[in-house]
């Protein structure tokens, strides 16, 4: 459903100039098969946009990865070159900040009157600490994103919190 409305949306903007397939790390089709669907269609450029807003080499930097080298495999099979630019992060898209506002403040409003003005806690996958320590720009962007969107829903309390660490030894956040 998600590729079918990124194709419509993009179909509106400009009929018959954009193809759109969908590649999944875990299931079918895969990255290197959305990457080797377009290269079939003809394209000589792939833009990749992750459906997960904030940069994380865990997520997007392992998509982006993957899809670097299904791109070169892509073009030496096709002979041709086959440019390709994956968007790193789009935490702040305006269209992104509304929808979560509107979808925070639909909540609040839902509360009994004498609870209006609730604790708002954004939660987010966890990620190790390690990658944090390396650099890694995602609980950066979370907050980014939970700030604005606070902004937005006119929220005076709110935090930031993880959830769903994996099953490994080292710690997360």
């Amino acid at each position: 459903a998600q590729t079918a409305g990124i194709g419509r949306a993009l179909e509106a903007i400009s009929p018959g100039r954009f193809v759109v397939a969908a590649g999944a790390k875990f299931a079918s089709p895969r990255i290197e098969d959305a990457v080797a669907c377009l290269a079939r269609a003809g394209v000589d450029r792939i833009v990749g946009v992750v459906l997960a807003p904030h940069y994380s080499t865990a997520s997007v930097g392992e998509y982006t990865r993957r899809a670097v080298r299904a791109a070169h495999d892509a073009s030496a099979s096709a002979g041709r070159a086959i440019a390709l630019d994956v968007i790193p992060a789009w935490h702040l898209e305006p269209g992104l900040v509304a929808l979560l506002a509107t979808r925070v403040r639909n909540a609040v409003a839902s509360l009994p009157a004498a609870n209006r003005e609730p604790l708002v806690v954004f939660t987010a996958h966890s990620i190790p600490k390690r990658l944090v320590v390396e650099g890694d720009p995602y609980p950066l962007q979370v907050g980014e994103t939970a700030a604005a969107v606070a902004r937005a829903a006119d929220v005076g309390r709110w935090d930031v919190a993880w959830q769903s660490a994996g099953r490994t030894a080292e710690e997360w956040l």
